[in-house]
């Protein structure tokens, strides 16, 4: 089963960080969700990843009406759920082995 956090946007939500999520994103913004600074998201990187980890709720959602859920108020919780989502969805890490098919 995917790990997934809840989260109180406009209406309780779930976010979910599956490949999918992680295409999605990439594709949006051009880059690897690994790439991504946890500690300090640009702002097109928070709405992004948001999106993308809802698209499994509603394929319809676009990122402006994401944008629209978050304030500067609820940046911080958000952050930590995204912090959260991304803790419980990668695999802890192996030194003695690579994943060569992933790249950031």
């Amino acid at each position: 089963m995917v790990p997934s956090v809840k989260i109180q946007l406009d209406k309780e939500r779930t976010l979910i960080l599956d490949m999918t999520a992680m295409q999605d994103f990439e594709q949006e913004i051009g880059k690897s969700i690994f790439d991504i600074n946890l500690e300090e998201f640009a702002v097109k990187d928070l709405v992004a990843i948001v999106w993308a980890c809802l698209l499994h709720e509603d394929e319809s959602l676009t990122p402006r009406q994401v944008g629209r859920m978050i304030y500067p108020g609820n940046i911080p919780e958000i952050s930590e759920k995204i912090n959260d989502l991304m803790t419980k969805s990668m695999p802890e890490p192996d030194k003695k082995k690579s994943h060569p098919a992933i790249k950031k």
